[in-house]
């Protein structure tokens, strides 16, 4: 009964949308997998990602404390040719299946203003904001998005005050969709490397900046994106500081969750072949799901007939087209197909690969 009634109330939201002409816009997020320029930034940890002829490469390198780090970035030769090979790999992933950008990209991992203009020129996209954080190493968070469908309102940045080891600072962006003002929060929360204390500061940072800003800015949809290296052997998981539990209206909801187990029962009916997460830890050989997309309630509301702004449910995908991917060797005759991430020193596409992560995606109508 309850997927009929899905169904009878999708087809009469068909119905009210085809007599409003929605419009919608796709929002990805792509973890881009150490984006940086080839200029050092002073007091930042780059060194791997200089050319070997900077006169600061060599005795940068020797400060990484790590043998593997250290070996890496002696032999990591980047250069402006190897800059313009990732960038070209990062646009064929958004286009050369899909055919057309993002109406709206959020990307991590990416390192300053510099080489947010240098990607947002190869890929296409006239207007970007980046963010500026204490991170050791200088790697960064960005919007872009096609500034004749989306305009930029106002952008804030929130720092994670309380840790110890400096992070990256949650983004936040609103953007003017038509008359509706959507709020996007990208996100980069500390890695595996630290304690999980620290990933539910930043869950509790992040939902206490949602909810100002949907107090502030009534009528405000918000939307949270990014690689929260949150793995599922947490316990309890850093998302129980962020969403809400199943005794109370919920205010902030996984999108994953809600499209494969959520109210709506997808009974298989919109259900892609399934990719088990969107990065997958060899070490372990197991998938986790670290980059997500965490909507308010209220844009699970369809409300497109009274044109309000509504995520499309259906639209929601791990973006892992076989050619970002590659095979790999499990035990016995096992495998598995997982990201191809990037190769720094390639110098040709077929080597070079694309990123770790695999980008998610949804779409937003009115």
């Amino acid at each position: 009964m309850k997927f009929q009634r899905y169904a009878i109330g999708l087809f009469f939201l068909s119905l009210s949308s085809l007599q409003l002409s929605a419009s919608e816009w796709e929002l990805m997020f792509y973890n881009v997998e150490n984006l940086f320029d080839t200029v050092h930034d002073e007091g930042k940890n780059d060194a791997t990602f200089l050319p070997l002829n900077h006169p600061l490469k060599q005795s940068e390198c020797k400060k990484v404390s790590i043998y593997h780090f250290r070996k890496q970035c002696f032999k990591t030769d980047w250069t402006e040719e190897k800059l313009e090979l990732k960038m070209n790999q990062i646009r064929d992933v958004l286009t050369l299946e899909r055919g057309d950008l993002p109406d709206i990209l959020a990307v991590s991992e990416i390192e300053n203003a510099n080489v947010a203009g240098k990607l947002a020129k190869v890929l296409g996209y006239s207007e970007f904001v980046v963010s500026n954080s204490p991170d050791e190493r200088g790697i960064d968070l960005a919007v872009f998005y096609k500034s004749d469908k989306v305009k930029k309102v106002r952008s804030i940045e929130h720092r994670l005050v309380d840790l110890k080891n400096p992070t990256r600072n949650i983004l936040e962006v609103h953007l003017k969709l038509e008359d509706k003002e959507l709020a996007v929060f990208v996100n980069h929360w500390p890695s595996q490397g630290n304690p999980s204390s620290h990933r539910h500061y930043a869950a509790k940072t992040l939902r206490q900046k949602m909810l100002e800003t949907k107090k502030k800015y009534p009528g405000i949809k918000v939307i949270a994106v990014g690689d929260f290296n949150t793995i599922d052997s947490e316990k309890p998981s850093p998302f129980s500081s962020l969403l809400d539990d199943k005794s109370r209206k919920a205010s902030f909801v996984d999108v994953h969750q809600e499209y494969y187990e959520g109210s709506y029962e997808r009974a298989g009916a919109f259900k892609r072949r399934e990719i088990a997460g969107s990065y997958f830890y060899t070490r372990k050989a197991k998938w986790n799901r670290l980059d997500r997309i965490i909507v308010s309630s209220d844009l699970l509301d369809y409300k497109t007939a009274q044109g309000d702004l509504s995520l499309i449910l259906e639209s929601y995908e791990i973006y892992g087209p076989d050619f970002i991917s590659k095979r790999w060797d499990t035990r016995g005759n096992d495998y598995e197909i997982i990201p191809k991430r990037y190769n720094f020193n390639a110098t040709n596409r077929q080597l070079a690969g694309y990123s770790d992560h695999y980008p998610v995606l949804v779409r937003i109508m009115r």
